[in-house]
């Protein structure tokens, strides 16, 4: 069985911290009122840590954690590669291949988000740029953990 592509890690990782921020372990996240206005607001009004004169607390949510499609069409374009959707598609990118076309399993994937949060954070509940950082070190670890096991083998 092949292991997952790209978009299929990005839509792994997305499911897994939308059910943590359901759960509490990811922090409410800053958003801004929606300025119907403004074509581009949903680029602008969805990346957090943008502050206006309306900002608003809520959970993480599809609108600003998108499925793959959405966050192509509106991310991708993005100049703010430090947009939540952007840094996720990242990492996903990230944990491609790791020794001699051996990637990372559905199943691995899965629980590396929880995973990353116990071992690299300290936050509680945890913000999502702080869960982010921490998957992406924890995807270098598994990495180089998967390379010096092949080199012992």
């Amino acid at each position: 069985m092949p292991y997952p592509c790209a978009t299929a890690r990005y839509e792994i990782y997305r499911l897994c911290y939308l059910e943590l921020a359901q759960s509490g372990i990811i922090a409410q996240v800053q958003d801004n009122e929606e300025d119907t206005t403004n074509e581009n607001s949903d680029v602008e009004n969805h990346s957090p840590g943008t502050v206006t004169s309306a900002t608003q607390w809520h959970h993480l949510g599809e609108n600003l954690l998108p499925k793959y499609d959405m966050m192509q069409l509106y991310y991708f374009r993005d100049r703010n590669p430090n947009a939540v959707p952007r840094m996720l598609w990242d990492i996903a990118e990230k944990s491609d291949v790791v020794l001699d076309d051996q990637g990372l399993s559905g199943r691995t994937l899965r629980r590396l988000p929880a995973l990353a949060i116990a071992m690299y954070t300290t936050s509680d509940p945890c913000p999502i740029e702080e869960a982010l950082a921490a998957l992406s070190r924890a995807v270098e670890d598994e990495r180089n953990s998967r390379m010096r096991s092949g080199k012992e083998a």
